[in-house]
């Protein structure tokens, strides 16, 4: 069979490959699939084992540096080669055909996520949680292992049976030690849209610039819509986002890397509790309000049925009950000690901070936009998540101390409640708290 002979059949309908597709020993190259910004890979079947996979050639482009395209090429086969994770794209071989390099790769046929992505429709926070997860386990692992991606975007992210995604082409790449290297060349800014600031403007970057990307793919599936410029909250775009949403993806999205998480496993953790289905901070404003008015009802319902139950008794008593059914107990933030409810002068410019982050993702505004309702709403909204805050870092420190109960429990409630709100004053400002905002704390 000649190369002649054995043209894509796609090129008629696609028109985005022409000429004969390559002759290689062990290979038998079925079609062309696609190009990226270094390569175009093909589909083949390794004759040996009979399995499908995908071959990317390194492309030739007028005006490029060969040397550089070559040396950017063989390190994304290295990068590839010394990591092994369900979701990141596996590297089989690497290899030269008459001059031109090649890498042999994992065959994922349902695509890259960019098709299942229709140009401003948001997907499903089931479908987005699908992905995004794995993905930021995916960059956890990378990290772990000194790599930054730097160039996470949907076309970078293969779907395999339409879910497990699987993170592909690390041809920007770099180690952690050379984070500032192979910058300023045509691949070595990233894609708009997804790239963090500090990238884009060739500064120094390090994980929290995949941090950025992954929070503009969270951002751009939710709403339809990508973060560029003086973008608007998620839940602006998309009325049944959450808060909770709202505070993950924009702090992901900070302009400053500091601002950002810690690490994309702190990030992840955030947006994975918030789009989480049976998580009450998952739902929006209005379904919230919703959701406690009718536990309200319940509560009043099941009282007045306990009056009147009560009432009956008196002329005997009622049917024995059905034994309850024994469940395995399950520890988590609600068996912790209670949190004091007072307020405190920390816990009150707590509140303010926060509602300055979130009149800043509202668009900062002034005069007649900013009415007394909008302001009253960033209030109680700043004041439910800087709530929520502390309770959880108050729960991190009780996990820590053995989850003492009873008496014990009670004796540390206080202390991880002060600790707390001095833990979340530096996370939010970068500072330990000022003498005179400690000297209120205690309720």
């Amino acid at each position: 069979m000649t190369n002649k002979l054995r043209q894509d059949s796609r090129n008629g309908t696609e028109g985005k490959f022409s000429g004969p597709l390559p002759e290689m020993e062990d290979y038998e190259v079925l079609h062309w699939i696609g190009r990226g910004g270094m390569g175009e890979v093909f589909v083949a079947r390794q004759v040996k084992l009979d399995r499908l996979v995908a071959i990317k050639f390194l492309l030739e482009e007028e005006g490029s540096d060969a040397l550089k395209d070559l040396a950017r090429f063989r390190r994304e086969a290295e990068l590839m080669a010394k990591v092994s994770h369900p979701n990141v794209l596996s590297i089989f071989d690497f290899g030269d055909l008459d001059g031109r390099p090649y890498l042999v790769m994992e065959y994922v046929e349902r695509g890259d996520l960019r098709r299942q992505m229709i140009a401003g429709q948001r997907l499903s926070q089931q479908k987005v949680r699908s992905v995004v997860m794995p993905v930021g386990e995916a960059l956890a692992y990378l990290h772990r292992n000194g790599i930054i991606h730097r160039d996470l975007k949907p076309e970078n992210i293969l779907l395999h049976d339409g879910d497990n995604p699987r993170v592909s082409d690390f041809g920007i790449a770099v180690l952690r030690a050379g984070s500032g290297a192979m910058t300023g060349t045509r691949h070595g800014l990233g894609t708009l849209g997804y790239v963090a600031p500090e990238q884009q403007y060739g500064l120094k970057v390090d994980e929290r610039a995949d941090q950025y990307s992954l929070g503009a793919l969270a951002y751009e599936m939710l709403t339809g819509q990508l973060p560029l410029g003086v973008f608007k909250p998620p839940s602006v775009h998309n009325p049944q986002l959450s808060p909770a949403l709202d505070t993950a993806i924009c702090r992901a999205l900070e302009e400053n890397p500091k601002s950002r998480y810690a690490t994309i496993r702190e990030f992840t953790t955030a947006l994975d509790r918030a789009l989480a289905p049976e998580s009450i901070h998952s739902l929006s404003t209005r379904q919230r309000r919703l959701f406690w008015t009718a536990l309200i009802l319940l509560i009043v319902a099941l009282s007045g049925y306990g009056f009147v139950a009560g009432r009956s008794s008196e002329k005997g008593p009622l049917p024995r009950s059905t034994p309850a059914i024994s469940e395995p107990v399950h520890v988590d933030s609600s068996e912790a000690p209670g949190l004091p409810e007072e307020t405190s002068l920390i816990l009150e410019e707590l509140k303010r901070l926060r509602s300055r982050e979130i009149w800043k993702r509202h668009g900062a505004p002034k005069g007649v936009a900013a009415n007394k309702a909008s302001q009253d709403a960033d209030w109680f909204a700043a004041a439910d998540e800087i709530k929520k805050e502390v309770s959880d870092l108050a729960y991190q420190l009780w996990k820590k101390q053995g989850m003492p109960r009873g008496e014990k429990g009670k004796a540390v409630e206080l202390t991880n409640w002060k600790e707390a709100q001095k833990l979340l004053y530096k996370k939010l400002t970068g500072n330990d708290p000022p003498t005179e905002l400690l000297m209120d704390s205690a309720p």
